[in-house]
């Protein structure tokens, strides 16, 4: 009989991060992933989940968080088993993260393929996306092999990375979507004039954050990129998959690097291979993002949220409040976004987002009281 290969089939959701680029409605005691921002009556957590238990049998769909938001976790997951929660004792990025799960992952079973999701994503066709995701998880069982998703970009995002691949078959032509792409190089986030230029080659896809290998291949791989991690996060080989291994993880793991596997490993892998997504994706990281797939007016002008807004002689901007007492009146603004939750208001260039991150960490910027 032909071994069941689903049998070895593993999912991790990557559910950590403080969304400090989505302040001020995302804060450090209450991140995005727990929010519900599309009004789905569902946080982001709660849709990446239930859309990967679509394929993944519940005990085999972990989540990475933090253990600050344990309790958060047990709220809005319930039914998600004990075993199956990794809790990391500080904020370390991705590459930790991975390392811790892919680890325990291994000690459980050493077969295993593994799907590291994001949990930020909006998929407007999940279905579509979790297939191309299981047929990702057939072609990274080959020892050694990464598999990533690329989105066909639809305009010059300046906030995602970018992959350069090209199909393995060039006579796909209009078929290659449903074809291996072989990836040449991965580009973190473009200014706006190079994002349009690696729109228009044909030839770069947005990163997905979503990588698939086999369970060895990531541990593999971290330890010949990222020694100064594995070194000491796999230095006893006892203590894995027993009950010594939540302690051990809370002791070393606060030592790691704060580094993202895409900057310590997916830009310098060597057998990398993209499936290519039209699965109508939006990584949820930025107000920009909202902006991109929230309605609009003729002018480009969106406003969310219950209370009055007037946009006068306004273009491309995004306005957000939750307050329906409040009425928010813009003159001639453009290129703006304006978020007023609870004790802040924000008033930002769109291009200019990507220093939220700086502004709310900077020592002595901002009382704390305004980011926790």
């Amino acid at each position: 009989m032909v071994p069941d290969p689903t049998l070895h089939e593993y999912c991790v959701i990557l559910a950590g991060g403080t969304g400090s680029r989505f302040w001020p409605y995302s804060r450090e005691s209450h991140p995005k992933q727990f929010i519900d921002f599309l009004g789905t009556g569902k946080s982001l957590l709660q849709l990446s989940y239930h859309r990967y238990l679509k394929h993944f049998p519940r005990e085999r769909l972990l989540v990475v968080s933090n253990v600050d938001y344990l309790q958060q976790l047990r709220d809005q997951l319930p039914e998600l088993p004990a075993e199956c929660l990794l809790l990391e004792p500080t904020h370390r990025n991705t590459a930790p993260a991975i390392a811790y799960a892919a680890r325990h992952i291994y000690a459980r079973d050493p077969e295993a393929v593994i799907t590291i999701a994001p949990c930020d994503h909006l998929v407007i066709a999940p279905e579509e996306f979790v297939e191309l995701a299981v047929k990702g998880c057939r072609l990274a069982d080959k020892p050694g092999e990464i598999v990533t998703i690329g989105i066909r970009p639809t305009y010059p995002e300046t906030n995602y990375g970018y992959i350069q691949a090209v199909a393995r078959d060039e006579r796909a032509g209009e078929e290659a979507k449903d074809q291996p792409y072989e990836v040449k190089t991965f580009t973190e986030k473009p200014n706006a004039e190079m994002a349009q230029v690696l729109m228009d080659s044909g030839e770069f896809f947005w990163n997905s954050g979503l990588f698939i290998a086999r369970a060895k291949t990531f541990i593999d791989e971290l330890k010949w990129h990222l020694p100064e991690l594995t070194e000491r996060l796999y230095a006893r080989e006892d203590v894995w998959g027993t009950d010594e291994e939540e302690d051990y993880v809370r002791t070393v793991l606060p030592y790691s690097p704060n580094i993202s596997f895409d900057y310590a490993v997916m830009e310098k892998a060597e057998h990398v291979t993209m499936l290519l997504s039209d699965a109508g994706w939006v990584d949820l990281g930025t107000w920009s993002a909202i902006h991109s797939m929230a309605e609009k007016d003729a002018q480009g002008n969106a406003v969310l949220g219950p209370g009055p807004k007037i946009c006068n002689s306004c273009r491309n901007t995004l306005v957000v409040s939750e307050a329906p007492d409040r009425l928010i009146a813009l003159e001639g603004m453009e290129d703006v976004v304006v978020i007023d939750h609870k004790d802040v208001l924000l008033v930002c260039k769109i291009n200019d987002l990507d220093k939220i991150k700086q502004l709310i960490f900077d020592a002595g910027s901002i009382d704390r009281k305004f980011v926790e």
